[in-house]
């Protein structure tokens, strides 16, 4: 039965959630919107899965209400977050794809 852990997740919790998703015949993994933790991706490295290594959801489409964060750091987002998740992603196998619009 799936428990709800929060952000810090014990690898225990990842071993069982990625066993039923072989079970299930998937291979990919999105991650939501925030860069993945290193351990997570040792862990689709070791399993073989792929893995969409996302940084942010609303890039470029503009919000009708409330606080877009894009317009606070939509310049920056390079050089603070985008490079430096390349950066420490780079050697995982797991990894095919990093998502860094402007």
């Amino acid at each position: 039965m799936p428990v709800c852990l929060g952000i810090a997740v014990p690898e225990q919790a990842w071993n069982s959630a990625f066993a039923m998703l072989k079970e299930m015949a998937a291979n990919a993994i999105r991650t939501a919107h925030n860069p993945p933790a290193p351990e997570f991706l040792d862990l689709c490295d070791k399993l073989g899965f792929l893995v969409m290594d996302e940084a942010f959801d609303e890039w470029e489409v503009k919000r009708t209400s409330g606080i877009h964060y894009r317009l606070y750091i939509l310049q920056k987002i390079h050089n603070q977050i985008c490079f430096p998740v390349i950066h420490r992603d780079r050697n995982h196998p797991s990894v095919v794809l990093v998502e860094c619009r402007q």
